[in-house]
């Protein structure tokens, strides 16, 4: 399960959905994985996601969908998952050297959902 922040505008809610779906198509793919998909923070849909996963599958992975470590892969994701069994390591981006491309995307793609404003 990718996890990620997500965001309470509609119109960014629907970029991370489309991020997160091109994601999960692209770890499933490359690691030959029979389940693969993404819950948010915000909206509130990754405890759902994982327990969904933990009835389909005898280990449940989380990978947080973070720049780097904190408070939210720290206290709010393991928060979130308390009772639910799920292996997590909290690994982030950081220190990853694709990083720079990763960001310049993310600006242009935000730079371009400012413009439809």
């Amino acid at each position: 399960i990718l996890a990620g922040h997500g965001a309470d505008h509609d119109g960014l809610l629907v970029l991370w959905e489309k991020m997160m779906e091109s994601l999960t198509k692209k770890v499933k793919n490359t690691l030959s994985v029979p389940l693969v998909s993404y819950g948010f923070l915000r909206p509130d849909t990754l405890s759902t996601a994982v327990r969904f996963a933990s009835n389909k599958a005898k280990y449940v992975f989380i990978q947080p969908v973070f720049l780097s470590e904190g408070y939210f892969t720290e206290i709010v994701i393991p928060k979130k998952l308390e009772g639910i069994t799920y292996y997590y390591n909290g690994g982030t981006y950081l220190p990853h050297p694709n990083i720079s491309i990763w960001l310049q995307n993310s600006i242009v793609l935000a730079a371009g959902f400012a413009d439809r404003s």
